[in-house]
């Protein structure tokens, strides 16, 4: 695993990349421009096919994050690369049904089905 930022850490597997949160919360404003541009350099330097955001550690995911995780995936869609979330805390599960996300995004229970199902799934879109 790499540390790519002091939020994130991630792991490259075939053409997957998962990210790693390491902060269960991410608060300030400053913070959430911070993530965002550090995904965008995850994905503008690994090129994923797949990119996979391992939620394990968040208990707090505020509406300023959740735009910037819809926006990274609009934009790897548009680019023929699929987005998916994967062990998400009952709390966070919550706020993405709350916000009507929790059927926009692909989420899986743990981050083994989400490699699995976007490695068995090349040809079609999973967003």
């Amino acid at each position: 695993m790499e540390t790519f930022s002091r939020h994130i850490e991630i792991r490259q597997i075939g053409d997957c990349v998962v990210v790693y949160f390491t902060r269960s919360r991410i608060l300030h404003t400053t913070e959430h421009e911070q993530l965002a541009e550090k995904l965008r350099e995850v994905v503008e330097v690994y090129r994923p096919r797949s990119l996979v955001l391992n939620l394990h550690n968040v208990v707090f995911l505020p509406s300023a994050v959740l735009s910037h995780l819809v926006t990274l995936k609009v934009r790897l869609g548009k680019q023929g690369r699929r987005f998916a979330l994967c062990n998400l805390r009952p709390e966070i599960a919550e706020i993405l049904r709350i916000a009507g996300l929790d059927r926009w995004f692909t989420i899986f229970a743990d981050e083994q089905d989400a490699l699995a199902a976007l490695s068995t799934t090349a040809g079609e879109s999973l967003g």
